[in-house]
């Protein structure tokens, strides 16, 4: 059975992924496919290419058809992933009130396909269109308390703790659910995960490993498959309980 996690698999709401339960079921891929389709701009990019870059002129909203994006910038020569946007995301609404330039570099992670909105047809949604702004509300605002939450995290908890809450949240909050493996549609590396969590990748590389080693997750494949999301968050309390 296929499907997107939204709770936790014991069936009980935890505070620490209180935006993943349920509470958001008005997002609707399909919707904003319904009310672009005759305002959209078709655009290709092959992995590796820049959608928009740090310093350009945002004048248009960007939504992820198929495909996936991160969002990076450059701090003192190294790169340092700010966030991944899966398909049906949105990029660079948060120009919407504010004209600024872009903040962030946005390089397809894959063969990406977007549409192009224009800031003007976007606004005019806002205003005429209530189910679209709440779905656009609902989806920023939820990015913005991951990102939040995994600053905040980053300076209290210990390595172990954290790989194992990142591929929590991840896996909540869109993971797709394949023969029992709930498996996270962002096609992130371990240099990623490293980069998003602000942490050493020598030290992520070993905690995800050991993850796979007692039988947690599975890294086999393009995708990481999260084994049993019960014991993960049963092994992160542990992590927390030896820190």
């Amino acid at each position: 059975m296929n499907g997107v996690i939204l709770l936790m698999d014991n069936g009980n709401s935890n505070p620490d992924y209180r935006y993943f339960n349920g509470a958001d079921s008005f997002l609707d891929d399909s919707y904003f496919s319904k009310k672009l389709v005759k305002k959209r701009f078709r655009l290709e990019y092959e992995k590796g290419e820049n959608i928009i870059e740090a310093g350009d002129t945002v004048d248009d909203c960007f939504y992820i058809k198929s495909g996936s994006v991160i969002a990076y910038e450059i701090i003192k020569g190294k790169r340092k992933i700010f966030d991944h946007y899966s398909a049906g995301s949105f990029l660079l609404c948060e120009h919407i009130l504010f004209e600024h330039p872009c903040t962030y570099y946005y390089e397809a992670r894959e063969k990406t396909v977007v549409y192009s909105i224009s800031m003007t047809k976007v606004r005019q949604l806002v205003v005429n269109d209530r189910r679209f702004l709440q779905s656009l509300f609902a989806q920023q605002t939820r990015n913005l308390l991951v990102r939040e939450d995994l600053l905040r995290k980053s300076t209290s908890h210990n390595a172990s703790w954290l790989v194992c809450d990142f591929l929590i949240t991840m896996a909540l909050r869109n993971g797709q659910t394949e023969d029992g493996i709930v498996y996270l549609v962002e096609r992130l590396t371990q240099k990623q995960i490293a980069d998003m969590l602000f942490m050493n990748r020598v030290t992520c590389f070993r905690e995800l490993h050991t993850l796979e080693d007692i039988g947690l997750i599975d890294m086999q494949t393009s995708r990481i498959g999260i084994k049993s999301l019960s014991g993960l968050i049963a092994y992160k309390e542990k992590c927390e309980e030896n820190k």
